[in-house]
């Protein structure tokens, strides 16, 4: 039978989100925004209402079908989750943590990328959102790094189905590109809840993908015997965070003379080491005389206030036995960076049906098509706008950069160059001429039917498909100063993913209050990845941007597939809802392993025990819960390792095909994955009726036998080989404190304090290695890199110190500028301290939130500030500009410095300096911000009558509103350009926006 009914607070109003459910734990929902559930149970059934804040309720199924709710606050003691495969369990059941998060506040303070929203909310998950720009990508790591070369983001699941995530084009210190990951095409709109599984007990169910926890994204769906039209109105302008500060007194030139000539002009313009401005009339670049003065601040005219734009609608309703809901998101960006956005479009319909009185069906499906256009060049790259802007002299006009065409040409429509290097570009031939576009379409579905062969017994099928396209074509136009015949890129890309599920699961509860709920089933994944691209340089017709109009071309073809087989089964024994205890095991087959050994065994076994179910506990305690769990995980290996695979080059011989070896690492045909084992340990408590909270865990975490890629001599054919002998671990705590300090009838005060600390160390990485670079900073300042190594967390800074004596002086050379010291650690790129702070406080039709989000216990190399020391720009090249300069510390003999650097000179000390030590450059990246603030007016419903509307609420929002503290100068804590495991390093990124908006959500 279907029971329907409205569920209301203590002053009638509607409550969302409130667990509806059958006491059996077969058949479960929520309430939509108004209120408003509908259920199908079984006959007799005991119907249970339960939310946090308020107190659990039972009634018996009516026989009418209809059943109207109050809830009464006080302790929620029952609260349903969804964990791993989408199985609903009750939270107290759980031997391991889960942190679930209402997606309704990130449609009103909202990111672009949905997880940059989950920053500062959940203890122990590092988010990171990268400085790339409106259509960047995220990074999230949760509990450390776990493996020393694979990926250590989470796997994300949409109602059930694992999707893709990948990042399709990262950048590198020299140069390139962020193309964005996969979860950034989900809308928040369309989200009911994300819960974040931790550990590797609540994820072993997925195998060898959920390593590193799973993010879990539940969609929002209709309810029975209800039309509703949902309205939601976003409007964000957006402006740069942090600006670079650089020294505003003197100018351009070599020496500490102003240039003589516009080819002196030219070649110095990104020096300034000239005099003290004076407002004299000056040659520059372009030949034209100027006043050698302060001419503006560059930055601050280059980017533009930024807009954001998002509309949805949203139609909801259904009949007994079938609901649905309807969605569609418009989103338009205009980025701060000129001729720049991003337009992203979504449509979802959520379908829930019973077609027959045993069987019901679930079908969810998403279309997102993204359009990004002119996604920004990074760090050191010669179309880096930022780079190039960054260099300008202070004294050249930002706007003389527009040349006779006022769009950064010359009259013969080539680059108007401003500088002598033609791999720094003039910012206006790069936003009005250099051009970048992709095209995406991507479509998520999955299917589910379930049957019920009675009350205890079940049967559930799901499959669903993952599958994206994207065209990408980057063209660099004739003229530009360092490809003069200019170039182009295209390429298509295509990924497909099918994931099918089927088990059978059995749940039952006993008059003595022994229970049990067991499941058993199988798995399938098949998955491939195409790429096809065409490249070329020198144009033949100018104008005309076709890959058919190239003198060289190249072309590249990819193709890789994987499939995995599993079973699986859980089981959870309880008694008398005083303690639990859970059981999994997943065996797992790999296309990608040996034949003869391809297969592996994850179990998983956890503890629970609510005490406070025991008899003759004070009443001060609301709840109590200890639970413990261990879990093993591992996964297989990337497709074609195993032996040698080959391809053909594109440019053939002789007009004949030439085959080649693709592989670049040397192929191993005894491969084997990584094994993770974990223990976590943790208390649940709530104190006061539920207005004291705390959630505790502890966490051991250890890697054996992890996969590391050590570079090799390119003289063996090779760039690098397997070493199978990685090992890294982690200890952490987690700790959240829910408080409600104010709870009367017009004021409600609510506030969360989530922090934790892991410390992850690399143990092992084979053979006799102790340290493998990841990666470096540029060309420019090559002092710094990050360095996996030996008894080090991963992912850490390694640089050129100061040569100092054994008292600790900077030892200075000759020629009066410090000398080298040896390469050593000078800090960890990834925090290993990370929390937040929110707080929402209620009155009347009023609602105020804020979120404090910090960071500690990580350092970055910042090449923005080495940069702007080699040519003048930084403050700290100022002191000695007139009277000469002085380095603080002794000579190699010991004594006191007393070389004088002439101001004449002080051009080579300091661009000596970046070149030869990184010490100076690397920054306490900690930080403090006000991460996100809104301030919402529901309007009273009585004001709603006589316009048919069921609610209406308007809110001022802010995200990344302030940098309350930081240690880097001129750049933002979060300026990171890459999405992967080499973490610490900043140089001319687009930098981080604070927003400032409206929303507007309306119910009818």
């Amino acid at each position: 039978m279907t029971v329907s009914g409205t569920v209301t607070d203590e002053t009638g109003e509607g409550l969302i989100g409130v667990n509806v459910f059958e006491e059996s734990g077969l058949k479960g929902t929520t309430t939509d925004a108004t209120g408003n559930f509908n259920l199908e149970v079984s006959a007799n059934a005991i119907i249970v209402f339960s939310m946090i804040g308020f107190e659990t309720l039972k009634f018996p199924a009516p026989p009418y079908g209809r059943l109207n709710v109050m809830m009464i606050e006080g302790v929620q003691l029952k609260e349903i989750v969804v964990t791993a495969l989408g199985v609903e369990r009750d939270a107290a059941s759980l031997s391991y943590s889960v942190t679930k998060i209402s997606a309704q506040p990130l449609t009103v303070s909202r990111e672009n990328n949905i997880a940059n929203g989950l920053s500062g909310q959940v203890a122990g998950v590092n988010v990171a959102g990268l400085a790339t720009g409106p259509a960047g990508s995220s990074r999230i790591v949760i509990r450390g790094h776990h493996s020393i070369s694979r990926d250590n983001q989470p796997l994300y699941v949409v109602d059930g189905l694992p999707i893709d995530n990948t990042n399709l084009g990262n950048a590198n210190t020299n140069g390139g590109q962020d193309w964005g990951d996969g979860i950034s095409s989900i809308s928040p709109d369309d989200i009911e809840s994300i819960q974040i599984l931790k550990g590797a007990n609540a994820a072993a169910l997925y195998g060898s993908r959920a390593a590193n926890g799973v993010i879990l994204i539940t969609s929002k769906k209709g309810a029975a015997g209800i039309f509703g039209v949902e309205i939601n109105s976003n409007l964000t302008l957006e402006e740069p965070l942090v600006l670079h500060d650089w020294q505003r007194a003197y100018g351009q030139g070599w020496v500490a003379f102003k240039p003589a000539s516009a080819d002196d002009a030219y070649s110095s313009n990104w020096f300034h080491y000239g005099p003290k401005l004076d407002g004299e009339p000056t040659i520059q670049f372009d030949g034209i005389e100027r006043p050698y003065e302060d001419a503006g601040d560059a930055f601050k005219q280059f980017y533009e206030t930024g807009r954001t734009l998002t509309n949805s609608l949203a139609l909801t309703g259904g009949a007994e036995k079938i609901n649905f809901r309807f969605g569609f998101t418009n989103l338009e960006n205009k980025a701060i960076i000129p001729n720049s956005g991003l337009d992203r479009r979504s449509l979802t319909l959520s379908l829930n049906a019973q077609p027959a009185k045993r069987l019901t069906a679930s079908f969810n499906i998403r279309y997102i098509n993204q359009e990004v256009k002119n996604r920004s060049q990074l760090a050191a790259s010669p179309l880096n706008p930022n780079y190039s802007v960054g260099i300008l002299p202070i004294n050249t006009p930002y706007n003389a950069l527009k040349g006779p065409n006022g769009d950064g040409s010359t009259t013969e429509g080539n680059e108007f160059s401003f500088v002598g290097n033609p791999y720094i570009n003039n910012p206006f031939w790069i936003i009005n001429h250099v051009r970048n576009k992709d095209d995406k379409n991507r479509f998520i579905g999955v299917g589910e039917l379930k049957y019920d062969l009675n009350g205890w017994l079940y049967a559930l099928l799901r499959v669903g498909r993952d599958q994206y396209t994207i065209r990408r074509t980057e063209i660099t136009p004739i003229g530009t100063s360092f490809l003069p015949g200019g170039g182009m890129n295209e390429a298509n890309i295509k990924n497909t993913e099918t994931n099918t599920d089927a088990w059978i699961g059995s749940k039952h509860i006993f008059e003595n209050g022994f229970g049990y709920d067991i499941m058993i089933g199988g798995s399938r994944r098949d998955a491939a990845f195409e790429l096809l691209s065409i490249s070329g340089q020198n144009f033949l017709i100018p104008d005309l941007n076709s890959i058919t109009n190239l003198s060289n071309v190249t072309n590249n073809y990819g193709l890789w597939k994987r499939r995995s087989n599993a079973v699986f089964s859980t089981a959870q024994f309880s008694w008398k809802s005083l303690l639990y205890l859970n059981l999994t095991g997943r065996q797992e087959w790999f296309s990608t392993l040996p034949k003869d050994d391809n297969t592996l065994f994850y179990p998983s076994a956890g503890l629970s025990f609510v005490f406070s179910e025991l008899d003759k506990m004070p009443n001060w305690l609301s709840f109590g819960k200890w639970r413990f769990s261990y879990a093993q995980v591992s996964g297989d290996v990337d497709p074609y390792s195993l032996a040698l695979n080959y391809n053909l080059r594109a440019s053939g011989h002789l007009g004949l095909p030439l085959g080649q070896v693709a592989n670049t690492t040397v192929p191993d045909e005894a491969l084997h994955p990584a094994l993770a084992s974990e223990l976590e340990t943790g208390f649940d408590l709530r104190f006061l009726n539920g207005r004291v909270g705390l959630d505790l865990s502890l966490y051991r975490q250890h890697t054996r036998k992890d996969l590391v890629v050590s570079a090799i001599s390119n003289t063996s054919g090779f760039d690098a080989r397997f070493v199978k002998d990685g090992e890294v671990k982690n200890l952490g705590i987690e700790v959240n404190l829910h408080l409600v300090p104010i709870k009367k009838e017009n004021w409600l005060w609510e506030t969360n304090l989530n922090f934790a600390k892991n410390d992850n160390e690399v143990i092992n990485l084979g053979a006799d290695a102790t340290t493998i670079e990841l990666a470096r900073s540029s060309n420019d300042v090559p002092v710094a890199f990050i360095h996996n190594e030996v008894g080090q967390p991963a992912s850490v800074i390694k640089g050129f110190e100061y040569k100092r004596d054994d008292a600790g002086n900077i030892i200075i050379g000759a020629d009066g500028v410090p000398l080298q010291g040896d390469l050593v650690v000078l800090g960890n790129g990834v925090h290993d301290f990370t929390g937040g702070w929110s707080n929402t406080l209620h009155w009347k039709n009023f609602s105020f939130n804020f979120l404090l989000d910090f960071k500690t216990g990580a350092k970055v190399f910042s090449g923005s500030n080495a940069f702007a020391t080699l040519t003048g720009r930084h403050k700290m090249t100022l002191p000695g500009r007139e009277e000469g300069y002085i380095s603080p510390g002794v000579t190699e003999s010991g004594e006191p410095n007393e070389v004088l650097i002439d101001p004449l000179f002080l051009i080579t000390y300091w661009s000596i300096l970046p070149g030869r030590i990184a010490e100076p450059f690397v920054y306490d990246a900690s930080y403090i911000k006000l991460r996100q603030a809104s301030l919402t007016w529901r309007m009273p419903t009585n004001w709603l009558e006589n316009i048919k509307l069921k609610d209406i609420e308007i809110s001022l929002t802010g995200r990344n509103l302030l940098l309350l503290f930081s240690n880097i100068p001129n750049v933002d804590p979060e300026s990171a350009f890459q999405n992967g495991n080499a973490q610490g390093l900043e140089m001319f990124s687009v930098p981080p926006v604070r927003t400032f908006g409206f929303n507007l959500r309306a119910r009818i």
